[in-house]
């Protein structure tokens, strides 16, 4: 039987592109200081969290994480000294904060921090090489950029409509992109899309 992760691949070379590595990691609590297993998903936007790996029902739903690290909030990793008592421990360090997680074991560690570094790395060079991403930078304090992958069939994975300037996500539709990557949840409110470029879509987010 496969695995959820494969189920999730052979769904469309398109969304599955997306998923840069998947897992079980030990996070710590940003206000309770525990530890609690959380399986991750690195994708080009962000890495989510959820209680368990999915299976395919909840995959294709679109099932909304426990949190999420965006990419573009992260300014370093730090791998050494992180946490005394525990081994295999390194975080994602933000302006506001760091988010402590733990992997299985050393070369689990690696794999982690490479993936993560490696998606960092190709979304810098993004912003360096196209001149529209580096205007959006200029974004209000507090706004997120989100690109999303138009899929041929199901766009880009929402129905919407505008109040006030704004564009509102009505509904996620079941295994599309945006779905896939659980960076927008409806009900929420978005600016309004700047403009289509090369098959993709890019939100101003408001958290």
């Amino acid at each position: 039987m496969a695995s959820p992760s494969a189920r999730r691949r052979q769904q469309s070379s398109a969304a599955s592109s997306m998923i840069l590595k998947e897992g079980y990691l030990c996070k710590k609590g940003g206000v309770i200081k525990s530890w609690s297993r959380r399986y991750f998903v690195l994708n080009h936007q962000c890495l989510c969290y959820f209680k368990r790996a999915l299976n395919s029902a909840e995959a294709d739903s679109g099932l909304q994480p426990l949190g999420r690290v965006f990419l573009s909030d992260i300014v370093d990793i730090e791998t050494e000294g992180v946490e005394k008592k525990r081994a295999f421990v390194f975080s994602l360090n933000t302006k506001k904060r760091g988010v402590l997680l733990q992997a299985s074991n050393y070369d689990d560690k690696e794999k982690w921090v490479d993936a993560v570094r490696q998606a960092l790395e190709t979304d810098k060079r993004a912003e360096r090489e196209d001149p529209f991403r580096r205007t959006l930078r200029k974004l209000k304090s507090g706004l997120k950029r989100v690109t999303l992958m138009k899929d041929p069939v199901k766009g880009i994975g929402c129905t919407i409509k505008s109040a006030a300037g704004h564009v509102l996500v009505n509904r996620i539709i079941e295994d599309g992109p945006i779905a896939q990557t659980g960076v927008l949840r409806p009900g929420i409110t978005h600016t309004h899309t700047p403009r289509k470029q090369l098959g993709n879509f890019t939100f101003a987010k408001l958290p």
